[in-house]
């Protein structure tokens, strides 16, 4: 089902009010903890030969960083 423009024009208006709302409702332990546990697969998925599925879940580990990095800053913006 297609979005109208309207519905579509309303919901690009909003995307960024209700980003930095959700992101300071996580908690940074849990970006830490998404991070070292995507190093972890990874690091199984190395060692059972599988070394493809091992570099897309590796990539993870900077996106959790950022993504709790982000979170610290619209904390000490909107405090």
């Amino acid at each position: 089902m297609e979005m109208s423009r309207y519905a579509r024009k309303k919901m690009m208006k909003l995307f960024p009010q209700i980003v930095p709302i959700t992101a300071a409702q996580v908690p940074s332990w849990c970006y830490m903890c998404a991070a070292m546990w995507s190093i972890l697969i990874s690091l199984a998925f190395f060692f059972r030969g599988k070394p493809h599925a091992s570099h897309l879940v590796g990539q993870w580990v900077p996106t959790f960083l950022i993504l709790g990095i982000y979170r610290k800053l619209i904390k000490l913006a909107f405090s």
